[in-house]
């Protein structure tokens, strides 16, 4: 029967769809994004600038990273050169500031070059020293002689000190715990505050002091504690790592970061500094926007940067290991020349594949890799991120079974591909057109650089930007191209293991059929649809048949 309503009802019935039916629909959306939606792509939906910003700390990370490695690889080789009888000597000196006597015992095998070495490692702790200033760590004090520190057992040396030493240390991680307002520091600190307080500082220190950058005041670990420590290797390593990430976290909240001690940042208040205050990058978000946006930025900031439990690492390990490590599944990666073919032109990616060079000029004049110019050259995909258990066994069998030699032959080819498309699309009004439909209101203001730069062919650090973002947008090259599931319970990352790049080929459906789809452009959502369908498909159908043959079995067929 016809229902005639009153005004009130017709009211209810209108708003209904806002507040009730697409609330629910909205909710369960979200549920759904947590567990396959990427990281990204979700802070794109809400902000195309803060999503190139993102990147640019990935980028920026990797490039850093690579770069101080490869300048740090002659004081690496005498290291691993000092004779085994002289190693616990050597890591006592290093780990204790004694550079010079330390440097002494690497030139009885080394000679000379271990001067070069130790002068290398000194130019890097200045270089890195310089950079933390500007980055807005400005009171820093700079230490002579310093060396880093990594535990390498936290539990043993917490039983191996004694209760006096114990007990400051815990009062300094309470007071740590208060300034950050939370009820559980991550191992990374708890660290670094036994550290110090094994330099020498005194009770009543305030944890706002509590940092590798600090005066000694007892310049050595006594030698019953050094099983506990990472050799000098690790610790350089680690010391190379965490240092770059932080100058880079600090860049992107900018003038918004909020410090917590003299090199670190409090991330929580940091992110809610960028959103109540950054009203330029998000201005004209709703309430629904900003709560998301706050969530996933912690999503990759805190709880991303946290590790898997070394028990999880081991099986996650052990599943890699009996999957990958053969030449067979290496022909998986194959696929990515398929994923590259419906991005690019045929031409770029013939290009791509047969360029036997693949070198760039950067701006400095020097020539490298296109993976080595991004810091890829070592990276297959973040879910093999270099963690302690897998980090030498593992990543030795990926050399051996070809997989990370097919691994980059994918990404030199998509790269490739990728470096001509654009700078064939900066030549043409058209070509300029496409490139803004994508990159236009991200990079604003340097978007014209990025143009001129493709033009020229100069590798700057927008074009480097470029082509990091495109191949994120394939590959799950960093944290930030993971889902929020997976970067909010580390130890359950293990239930992605091997599903990530699955997860990447999904949001591509998802970004360019369903997201162009709501924005109304459905022919341009129907073409991408059936295109990265079928290109998909012909990717896992090509490499399953080269794995049959290689298998000497015979094709399945349906």
């Amino acid at each position: 029967k016809l229902v005639i309503t009153n005004s009130q009802e017709a009211k209810f019935a209108l708003e209904l769809p806002n507040h009730g039916v697409d609330a629910v629909s909205k909710r369960k959306s979200v549920l759904i994004d947590d567990f396959i939606g990427v990281v990204s792509t979700r802070i794109g939906n809400i902000s195309p600038t803060l999503k190139l910003r993102l990147r640019a700390l990935d980028v920026n990370t990797h490039v850093k990273t690579n770069e101080r490695t490869r300048a740090v690889v002659p004081f690496l080789r005498a290291a691993q050169q000092v004779p085994k009888h002289l190693k616990e000597n050597f890591k006592f000196h290093m780990l204790n500031g004694n550079l010079k006597a330390a440097q002494i015992l690497a030139e009885t095998t080394s000679g000379s070059n271990a001067a070069k070495a130790f002068k290398n490692i000194d130019e890097l702790f200045n270089l890195t020293f310089t950079e933390l200033k500007e980055a807005g760590y400005k009171n820093l004090n700079k230490i002579d002689n310093y060396f880093p520190r990594k535990v390498k057992d936290l539990e043993g040396l917490q039983q191996a000190l004694g209760k006096e030493t114990k007990n400051i240390i815990q009062g300094a991680i309470n007071k740590r715990k208060a300034l950050l307002k939370v009820d559980k520091l991550p191992q990374e600190q708890i660290e670094k505050i036994i550290n110090n307080v094994l330099r020498g500082f005194q009770r009543g220190t305030s944890a706002k002091k509590i940092s590798s950058t600090e005066k000694r005041t007892i310049p050595k670990i006594p030698r019953q504690l050094l099983q506990f420590y990472e050799d000098p290797i690790e610790s350089l390593d680690y010391y190379i790592r965490n240092t770059i990430n932080n100058i880079e976290k600090r860049k992107f909240f900018g003038q918004n970061a909020v410090h917590s001690g003299k090199e670190g940042v409090n991330i929580n208040e940091s992110i809610g500094s960028l959103i109540n205050k950054d009203n330029k990058l998000l201005a004209n978000l709703d309430n629904y926007d900003i709560n998301s946006l706050q969530e996933l930025l912690k999503s990759r900031f805190v709880n991303g940067e946290i590790p898997m439990g070394k028990l999880f690492q081991t099986i996650r390990s052990a599943v890699y290991f009996t999957k990958l490590i053969n030449p067979i599944a290496a022909t998986t990666q194959f696929g990515d020349v398929t994923i590259a073919a419906r991005a690019y032109s045929f031409r770029n990616i013939i290009g791509g594949m047969f360029n036997k060079t693949r070198k760039v000029t950067n701006s400095d004049g020097t020539e490298e890799g296109l993976m080595q110019a991004l810091g890829l050259d070592q990276v297959l995909a973040s879910e093999f991120v270099n963690e302690k258990v897998m980090s030498k066994w593992l990543h030795r069998g990926f050399s051996v079974s070809l997989f990370r030699a097919a691994d980059k032959f994918g990404k030199n080819v998509y790269l490739n591909s990728a470096l001509k498309t654009g700078q064939s699309f900066s030549n043409s009004l058209k070509g300029q057109k496409k490139l803004a439909s994508k990159y236009k209101e991200a990079f604003g203001e340097t978007f014209d650089i990025l143009i001129d730069d493709l033009q020229n062919k100069r590798m700057t650090e927008e074009v480097k930007l470029y082509l990091w973002s495109e191949l994120a947008d394939v590959q799950p090259i960093s944290l930030s191209e993971m889902t929020k599931k997976y970067l909010d319970n580390p130890n359950g990352r293990l239930l992605y293991t091997l599903k990530t790049f699955a997860i990447k080929q999904i949001d591509i459906l998802r970004r360019e059929a369903i997201g162009e789809w709501k924005k109304g452009n459905k022919l341009r959502a129907s073409k991408n649809a059936i295109t990265w369908a079928t290109f998909l498909t012909a990717g896992g159908v090509s490499t399953s048949y080269l794995k049959d043959a290689m298998s000497g079995r015979e094709p399945e067929v349906s």
